[in-house]
């Protein structure tokens, strides 16, 4: 037979032929390739004339080179040219002289019986290119590479109908671009059943641009471990495999899994793990089970017997509309006894995110998860539950958000964000939460929803985490921020706890729910929405550091059961927030005279109700007995106490001083009465910058519409144009933002044209390289004239603000020296010259008056004038005399800071029998001194250990201010 005769283009079967092809089959017609030993459907082949198919029948020769001399085979020299088209009814292996052999783009292979199938010999190596290899009418084995041999799938390649399509031994090697699997029960399978765990090692893996399909029935039910199975199982298999690696780093090319549903009980797996290391970068799992859970399948699963083995996922972003790495799959990643890293993913429609949970079988010991700059959105059930898990090593959950806005009707039930728990107690001294946003937007149906829920574990820590209850259908039965259940030693710290309601039905809600968790630290946390703020529930919560929290508005702002001991609380400088808010301490029986009863709780000097001192709302310890000083005796009134700039983050949403914009209470700014101008520029300027802060129908957003042309309004205009001099446009910014997208384009094509298996491949991506080349040329050349644009327009500014200043006349005092002020700075800024006489003595002139009388003019002028912020005729000038120490942290310092000992505080000014105490994070004293001066420099720290302490300042008459410092030892 000539084979170069076979060398012919595609041509697809038109409908009448397919009419008639289908006729033929109705009436049982089989082409009779081989009629004794072999036969096909017409239907099963990829073109239309099938004369020009060989048949490979059992009495043919089984290996590559007795086929090629009988004539069933091309030899190399033109199999790597001319497409083969066979079908073949045995196994057949690939050996012979030479190394290599290639099937060329076009080639078609079916595998017509169940033992059918290929074996690559070792030292032996197969590549196909662009072709087709498929059942016709039952599952086929699939190609074994056996050890030291090799299998590439390039070009489009697609495999079929395989039991299994790959199976990969020890020290094999196998790379996959750009190829297809689909309708295989498992497409990939690499390792060995009955060895140690991780002990099997492969020459090379590379799989990238390839599409792990479940879409398609099998040709006929598959019956393993007394399942039958009519739909593919897994994509990958993996059982004892020291390490696998799936998809390239840099995103050249994507593995996708996807179309995977079960048939039964037994879940479907894109990737799955049986005690073997995985490495999956920038892959895709779409459609893997189902996001309402009436299908079971993990993207990527896995199990340990000796709790040692490790998958490291790193997804294609993790931030919000990012690339998705899951999309639609019951569960993204379902783990027991094994080692997790996973980062940079983005889940998309998900029933339950992640799972990390003991094996029965597999010992204590090793256990180790990292969960990074992960997004997961449209979460049916959980966002990550670790379960009965005991580890040696740490948990490090940070930077992830996790997002319930799936408002399927089947995802009904308990929701949580996290939820960590054992069956008996157990530590976890190195579990991290950290900057976790967990946000529910949907009603969880007729029960709650659960930020983090931490339950026989002890000494977690969660930091710095936004816990939120959106519901926009209707508010959630019930919302827990962090639950604690026999949790001791836990720290919640720098954490915002926010609600939908101050009235959930359902029992237990709460910003922290404390049950039984003794010895926990709570400090810089903000509640508000809830029915109570934090509550504290059993007789082991004693040892509570409850301090720096603010609550906001709650039924109970703090609640302490029947029962319960939280502890002394001595002034932690905790605040509540305004409105119809309480503590409430439910004691029926008690009695102030009983020192047992006394020891139940022991609250002093909170500072509540901030924001009305004459308020009638004050946290009132109910039923404390007839002590009518009772609330003076636990709780007395302040100004706000700045203490927000101790804790690591800023609270959402308003601020006290911002809700005073907007509920129209502005009150005082800084010791100014509103009144004064200082206190109206600051204001405006905040309600000028931040629409939020004037929502329609407020009193903030009345006093804006009829006050934003004064002059204070212009002259913040002015100062807000002149903070932005020099910064680069919008238009920069984007330009800058639009050349780095090109550049990763490029960079990622780039990749893929490198690591291409050949020169064809590589000559059929050059033309979409050099497109990627020339859009980042283009994009530096307009990135060169937006910056020569920025460039005219920065030296225009100056003289355009002062054009505009000059046009403004004011009749306030107050707004003439601010004008004054700021036309000195811009008339210097535009000429680029020293300060001459006349602005000097117009500076001079401001910065000599009363601060409380000039107002921010004479700090402006002082400033220019590089003079002390504060001046001998600022104290008892004008009316309003400010307190001998503010309320800000303004002319509080410590240094050195971080210090190694010895270390020095500045205070405000000198008041006699000042108070210096330091302190650790949980309340005990460290140190404490008395002063006299303006300035304390304390040298004996040598017993007080390395650590962050605060230092509080008490002056008589003053409110405290406290500073942080960190003592490095």
């Amino acid at each position: 037979m000539n084979f170069q005769l076979l060398h012919f283009g595609f041509k697809p079967i038109s409908l009448f032929k397919s009419f008639l092809a289908l006729a033929v089959i109705l009436t049982s017609f089989q082409h009779p390739l081989n009629a004794q030993e072999c036969s096909v459907s017409d239907l099963c082949l990829d073109y239309e004339e099938p004369q020009f198919y060989t048949t490979i029948t059992a009495s043919d020769p089984g290996d590559f080179v007795n086929l090629i001399a009988t004539g069933k085979l091309l030899h190399p020299s033109q199999s790597e040219s001319t497409p083969q088209r066979l079908i073949v009814c045995r196994e057949i292996t690939v050996n012979g002289p030479w190394s290599w052999y290639v099937f060329a783009p076009g080639s078609e292979i079916i595998f017509a019986t169940p033992s059918s199938g290929m074996v690559i010999a070792s030292m032996y190596n197969l590549q196909l290119r662009g072709t087709h290899i498929h059942g016709c009418s039952v599952l086929w084995n699939g190609i074994e590479v056996k050890p030291n041999a090799r299998l590439d799938l390039v070009n489009l390649t697609k495999i079929e109908d395989a039991v299994r399509a790959v199976k990969l031994n020890p020290f094999s090697s196998f790379s996959s671009s750009l190829a297809t699997f689909e309708g295989n029960y498992i497409s990939v399978y690499g390792g060995a059943p009955g060895v140690p765990p991780a002990s099997v090692a492969f020459s090379g893996i590379a799989i990238h641009g390839t599409t792990f399909s479940g879409a398609k029935t099998l040709l006929q039910p598959h019956t393993d471990g007394g399942q039958t199975f009519t739909r593919p199982n897994i994509g990958i298999l993996l059982e004892n495999v020291a390490g696998f690696n799936v998809g390239v780093a840099g995103g050249t090319g994507v593995a996708l899994f996807k179309d995977f549903a079960n048939t039964n009980d037994v879940p479907v797996r894109g990737i799955r793990a049986i005690n073997s290391n995985a490495t999956i970068l920038h892959s895709r799992f779409e459609n893997i089970g189902s996001a309402d859970g009436t299908s079971f399948g993990f993207g990527i699963s896995g199990y340990s017997d000796n709790a040692g083995q490790k998958i490291t996922l790193t997804g294609l972003g993790g931030t919000e509309g990012s690339i998705t790495t899951f999309s639609n799959v019951y569960r993204c990643v379902s783990l027991e006894s094994m080692r997790l890293s996973m980062t940079a993913c983005h889940a998309n429609q998900v029933y339950e995110a992640v799972y990390v949970g003991k094996r029965l079988t597999a010992p204590q010991g090793v256990f180790q998860v990292s969960i990074t700059n992960n997004f997961f959105q449209y979460i049916c059930n959980f966002g990550l539950e670790m379960d009965n898990t005991t580890p040696s090593k740490s948990a490090y959950i940070a930077d992830n958000q996790f997002l319930f806005n799936n408002a399927n009707s089947l995802c009904a039930g308990d929701r949580f964000g996290i939820r960590i728990l054992k069956a008996n107690p157990g530590n976890g001294n190195n579990y991290v939460l950290l900057r976790n946003i967990i946000r529910n937007t949907e009603s969880p149906g007729s029960a709650g929803f659960r930020g983090i829920r931490i339950e026989n574990i002890s000494n977690v820590k969660i930091d710095q985490c936004r816990i939120l209850d959106e519901g926009v259908s209707g508010d959630a039965l019930r919302f827990t921020g962090v639950l604690l259940n026999n949790a001791p030693g836990t720290i919640i710290s720098n954490t915002n706890m926010v609600g939908n309601t101050t009235n959930y039905p359902l029992g237990e809600s709460a910003g922290v729910l404390n049950k039984e968790s003794n010895s926990t630290v709570m400090t810089c946390n903000f509640t508000s929405m809830i029915d109570r703020g934090f509550n504290f529930v059993g007789m082991n919560c004693d040892a509570t550091n409850f301090s720096i929290n603010s609550i906001g508005n709650h039924q109970e702002g703090l609640y302490l059961a029947d029962g319960t001991i939280m502890g002394d609380q001595f002034e932690k400088l905790n605040n509540w927030s305004a409105g119809a808010m309480e503590g409430k301490f439910d004691f029926p029986g008690y009695d102030p005279q009983n020192f047992n009863h006394v020891s139940f709780v022991e609250l002093s000097k909170f500072n509540i109700n901030t924001f009305n001192e004459n308020s009638s709302r004050w946290a009132n310890p109910r039923n404390v007995g007839a002590d009518p000083d009772a609330d003076h005796n636990w709780f007395e009134g302040s100004s706000e106490v700045p203490f927000n700039a101790l804790c690591a983050i800023v609270y959402p949403g308003p601020s006290i001083k911002d809700q005073r914009v907007i509920n129209g209470t502005i009150g005082t700014i800084r010791g100014l009465d509103n009144t004064q101008w200082e206190s109206k520029y600051h204001t405006y300027g905040r309600l000028d910058s931040r629409p939020d802060l004037r929502p329609t129908g407020s009193p903030a957003y009345t006093w804006y519409q009829s006050n934003n042309t004064q002059d204070f309004a212009q002259l913040s205009r002015i100062e807000r144009d002149f903070r932005a001099y020099g910064a680069y446009s919008v238009a920069m910014e984007n330009a800058f933002l639009t050349l780095d997208n090109d550049l990763q384009l490029r960079d990622s094509k780039e990749s893929e044209w490198a690591v291409a298996g050949d020169f064809e491949a590589q000559n059929l991506l050059l033309p979409q390289l050099k497109m990627k080349n020339i859009a980042v040329i283009t994009r530096q050349n307009a990135l060169q004239v937006q910056y020569e644009n920025d460039g005219a327009y920065v030296l225009n500014s100056p003289q355009i603000l002062l054009n505009s200043l000059n046009g403004m006349t004011f009749s306030s005092p107050y707004a003439q020296d601010i004008k004054s002020a700021f036309q000195v700075m811009l008339e210097m800024e535009s000429s680029g010259l020293e300060m001459n006489n006349n602005q000097y003595n117009t500076l001079s002139a401001i910065a000599a008056k009363c601060r409380l009388e000039g107002g921010y003019g004479v700090v402006i002028a002082r400033a220019l004038l590089n003079l002390p912020l504060d001046a001998a005729n600022d104290t008892g000038c004008g009316q309003l005399n400010r307190s001998e120490i503010s309320g800000t942290q303004e002319g509080l310092q410590v240094f050195p800071n971080p210090s190694q000992g010895t270390f020095s505080l500045n205070l405000p000014k000198a008041i006699e029998n000042t108070e210096i105490i330091m302190t650790d994070l949980t309340g005990k004293v460290a140190g404490r001194w008395m002063t006299n001066e303006a300035t304390l420099t304390v040298q004996d720290t040598y017993g007080i250990p390395g650590g962050v302490y605060l230092i509080t300042v008490k002056a008589p008459g003053n409110q405290p201010l406290t500073v942080k410092l960190i003592l490095v030892k």
